[in-house]
């Protein structure tokens, strides 16, 4: 699995533990998350990412609410700390095997736990040229 393709992978089980807690189940999750990790440092953020969609889970567990944006609810629930790991895999992925997606990754998930702007304006071959 690609480095993209584990964040799209921890997006999806926080969405599901957000939108239906009381359908999430952890361990069906990691089966399809631990097949093909890249790295020893990507495995520990998936657990970390696995105990915090836990988490959101017992949060929104028996709580109604008509939020219906995903994002909003693990935001409400958790905040920042919970998309850390998700921005970490993607700049270990962007370290490891640079592309344009994994940059456009991190430039999306930086401002989220960082409250900050990273690489503002400046694109994929801009950045390469200038590392």
């Amino acid at each position: 699995m690609s480095y993209s393709g584990v964040v799209a992978s921890l997006e999806r089980l926080y969405e599901s533990a957000v939108m239906a807690p009381h359908e999430f189940d952890v361990a069906l999750a990691a089966e399809d998350l631990f097949e093909t990790v890249p790295d020893r440092e990507v495995a520990k953020r998936i657990r970390r990412a696995m105990r915090v969609a836990v988490k959101l889970a017992g949060f929104w567990q028996g709580r109604s609410d008509d939020e219906p944006d995903w994002v909003r609810r693990v935001d409400e629930a958790s905040g920042a700390p919970a998309w850390r790991p998700l921005l970490e895999v993607a700049q270990l992925g962007l370290d490891a095997n640079p592309s344009a997606d994994l940059f456009d990754l991190v430039k999306r998930l930086f401002p989220v736990v960082h409250y900050e702007r990273w690489m503002d304006g400046m694109g994929f071959e801009e950045w390469q040229e200038s590392g």
